[in-house]
């Protein structure tokens, strides 16, 4: 039987653990190619936040590991790197990038596999084929591959109708210096009241 190749667009945190997913049920019979357009293999806009304090919004114990049988996957990867002291971390809420940095570390190890191939470059086209698609990017090179799998991400949030657009309006705060030009005495109006605006 011929190995299954599988394009992954998107190399956040669900693209990963969908490579990862893949890469422990069919070891040896697939071929997983990751698209992401930045880059940001293991982070995507989540967890590629750097500041400290950029926390997750749930205690560390609660990320869980890489699947199902590995419920503690992500502490006892803090711990080993001397982040968090054992049974120390019911509360903590650590910053996103170990999460990210997390994710990344599980992807260099599915990569030595030589099962995964991780490609920095944007999708432009999926053309369906016979059996499969073949997928363009914007390099013009066109990938084979008998499934494709969007993980995209949050889209940029929508604009709010009844908010005048203006210089002043920041519409998308995890843009690189989006907030560079907020001086320290300027007001500033918070829309939302979710992990982004916290």
């Amino acid at each position: 039987m011929s190995k299954l190749n599988v394009v992954i667009v998107g190399g956040g945190a669900a693209g990963t653990l969908l490579a990862l997913a893949l890469s422990d049920r069919l070891h040896g019979r697939c071929r997983i190619t990751m698209l992401d357009r930045e880059g940001r293999f293991g982070r995507g806009v989540a967890y590629s936040a750097g500041a400290p304090w950029h926390r997750l919004n749930i205690p560390a114990a609660k990320m869980g590991g890489r699947n199902d049988d590995d419920p503690t996957g992500f502490v006892d990867w803090l711990v080993r790197r001397g982040h968090l002291r054992a049974g120390d971390y019911s509360a903590s809420f650590v910053p996103r990038a170990l999460y990210g940095d997390y994710l990344c570390d599980l992807l260099a190890a599915a990569a030595t596999t030589g099962a995964l191939v991780m490609r920095q470059g944007s999708v432009i086209a999926l053309e369906p084929r016979i059996h499969g698609y073949a997928v363009r990017i914007d390099t013009g090179e066109e990938i084979e591959s008998d499934v494709v799998v969007l993980c995209l991400g949050n889209p940029t949030p929508p604009l709010v109708p009844s908010v005048l657009i203006s210089e002043r309006w920041v519409a998308d705060v995890w843009r690189p210096g989006a907030l560079a030009r907020i001086a320290p005495q300027d007001d500033v109006l918070l829309i939302g009241s979710g992990a982004t605006a916290a």
